[in-house]
């Protein structure tokens, strides 16, 4: 696998906070200052709140997909405490990144606790990947694309760095939801201080002309997380 350790893209986390207004570094209401403030403040509780109620429910299913895939690569964008980490085969190469120090810090903790995957973490900014194009067989996202100001930045990266024929996993929350749409519409005004966008639609990331999808599908609980597997054309469309 080859990265850009120098590459410019890859920068501090202060370099990663703008320094304009709520919405200084993206097309929404999200920024990356939000983001980061909001998970520097959550790491502490987060393995034992969302993650152990909602996130690892997930983890398991998806890093069990990877190793059925055969990928020897693999990039986890927003690794956050690295609760995925425990699920990845021991035959795999698992790289973690993530804008949130406090967090990344917990997952080194549970890296150097013991794993069977070969890990290594990064901070670093999905919508500036410090890597070389075609690096990864397979790029994981659990929880990211409602907590960056730009999804269409992230996929584009993702586009870059992802091998012909590779795979997409993501977990998310998108827009839609039957029943449920009176809440997004209250929490989205919130965004700039959850670090979190309430409304999202799907077709933000179902829309990129470099990827196919292959498989949407509602989880638990009601269907608010949203499976989504995608697939990198083997050949360029222009």
């Amino acid at each position: 696998m080859k990265t850009q350790e120098s590459d410019p893209r890859r920068r501090s986390v202060a370099d990663m906070r703008p320094t304009s207004g709520p919405t200084g570094d993206g097309p929404g209401p999200i920024t990356k200052r939000a983001v980061v403030d909001v998970y520097q403040r959550l790491a502490p509780f987060y393995d034992a709140t969302f993650g152990r109620f909602i996130a690892t429910r997930y983890h398991r299913h998806l890093a069990e997909v990877v190793t059925a895939s055969g990928a020897g690569q693999v990039l986890e964008i927003g690794v956050g405490t690295g609760l995925s980490l425990q699920h990845y085969a021991a035959e795999t190469n698992v790289v973690g990144i993530d804008l949130c120090p406090n967090m990344l810090r917990k997952a080194r903790r549970r890296v150097d606790r013991g794993v069977t995957a070969r890990v290594r973490l990064l901070l670093a900014d999905g919508e500036r990947l410090p890597f070389a194009d075609e690096s990864y067989g397979i790029v994981v996202l659990f929880f990211v694309m409602s907590v960056t100001p730009s999804p269409a930045a992230i996929l584009e990266e993702v586009v870059r760095v992802l091998r012909p024929n590779g795979q997409v996993l993501m977990v998310n929350h998108f827009s839609g939801v039957k029943g449920l749409g009176w809440i997004e519409r209250r929490f989205e005004p919130l965004a700039h201080r959850l670090g979190f966008r309430s409304r999202l639609p799907i077709d933000e990331v179902l829309g990129h002309p470099q990827l196919r999808h292959e498989q949407v599908r509602c989880l638990w609980p009601i269907g608010f997380f949203r499976l989504v597997r995608l697939r990198k054309n083997s050949f360029l469309l222009t």
